[in-house]
């Protein structure tokens, strides 16, 4: 859904709604609680939104001058929606210019524990990536305002010359952003002085849960579950092990969703995007993931497994002249994910996968096999 409007600002000017686009009321199929129903309007209207957002990010050093432009990117119905905005803004002392925010609607307190995540990262450390820069969080409509980061997504740059490259550079750079908090003195006190949530095996263990469930009433379950069953019983009894030996120790900042497509590149400078899942956690929970996601790309474009393999392998490489892995924890975390993403139904819909979900799943879990052996 894209809701362009005719720039609004405070003088009342550029009321006329365009033709054509999607006025507020022809979302009331899919806004739900009447909370949730006035959020989403304010946001969306062409009027009400630059208060939304002037409320929102009274505690930064941005003005916003007018609404240019409302685009709502995502929706999960009644748990998220995210809007990207153009404005004319500026920040104190600079003159005005055009500029990206994306401001996302919750549901409960996840927005509110992502702006002192983000907050606390931004204001104490020195980042080896870079992060949105969070605005503002309204309590009061759970609205969380962050600008965007700009560049070229490595999803893309994989595909071009100079993809072992990017993949090094990036690498590198994710090593030393795992390191962050157990370097910083908070850390010494414990995870509980950092507002930011942590990510064990039990945690794992859950969503691992969530995705078998999908997979059993899949209807190639019976076909697929002679291959998939003894993967299943070799990651939860990992998971379970881990639970045994987990502590403070092993926790680091990790993304938590971490894929190709969540990093960009600009100007020499790595970025990471659309980090809801910030936690403490092992670094083998985004390195696997993210080998995980180089196997369904491959798998999506071709139905094989061909580039897959040597950019798995570069950035592994890459990863460990920095620091180390546990070659059992990164399969175990390559593997769930795995399981995870040939549980989503998704992926396979025409003109994302050549192979339908039933293939799709079926070499998933296969790539899984060959993880854990």
């Amino acid at each position: 859904m894209d809701a362009e409007i005719e720039p609004h600002d405070r003088t009342g000017a550029g009321r006329r709604h365009q033709q054509g686009t999607a006025a507020p009321e022809a979302l009331e199929g899919w806004l739900e609680p009447p909370e949730r129903l006035k959020a989403e309007e304010r946001a969306l209207h062409r009027s009400r939104a630059l208060k939304l957002l002037d409320d929102a990010c009274r505690e930064s050093d941005w003005e916003i001058l007018r609404v240019l432009r409302i685009e709502a990117v995502k929706h999960w119905p009644g748990r998220r929606l995210t809007i990207r905005y153009e404005l004319e803004a500026r920040r104190r002392g600079e003159r005005p210019r055009r500029t990206i925010l994306y401001a996302k609607l919750y549901r409960g307190r996840k927005g509110e524990r992502i702006f002192k995540s983000l907050e606390f990262l931004r204001s104490r450390m020195q980042l080896p990536l870079r992060l949105p820069e969070p605005l503002g969080y309204s309590a009061r409509w759970k609205l969380l305002v962050l600008q965007a980061l700009d560049g070229l997504s490595l999803a893309d740059l994989l595909r071009g010359p100079g993809a072992t490259w990017y993949l090094s550079r990036f690498a590198s750079n994710l090593a030393d952003f795992h390191e962050l908090l157990p370097a910083h003195p908070a850390a010494a006190r414990g995870p509980s002085e950092i507002p930011i949530r942590r990510h064990d095996a039990r945690a794992e263990e859950k969503i691992v849960d969530r995705a078998i469930d999908r997979l059993t009433r899949a209807p190639f379950w019976k076909a697929l579950e002679p291959t998939c069953g003894p993967v299943i019983d070799r990651v939860r009894e990992q998971l379970r092990a881990g639970r045994a030996e987990d502590d403070v120790e092993s926790q680091h900042l990790i993304h938590r969703d971490l894929y190709p497509e969540q990093v960009l590149f600009a100007g020499g400078c790595v970025g990471l995007i659309d980090v809801d899942e910030l936690s403490l956690g092992e670094r083998e929970v985004d390195a696997g993931n993210f080998v995980a996601h180089l196997v369904l790309a491959d798998l999506q474009k071709s139905g094989r497994i061909e580039a897959a393999s040597h950019l798995s392998d570069v950035f592994l490489t890459s990863y460990v002249s920095r620091r180390s892995l546990s070659s059992s924890h990164l399969a175990c975390y390559e593997a769930s994910a795995l399981l995870r993403l040939a549980s989503l139904e998704r992926l396979s819909q025409a003109g994302r996968s050549v192979l339908p979900w039933d293939g799709l799943a079926s070499r998933l879990v296969e790539a899984a096999v060959r993880a854990l052996s």
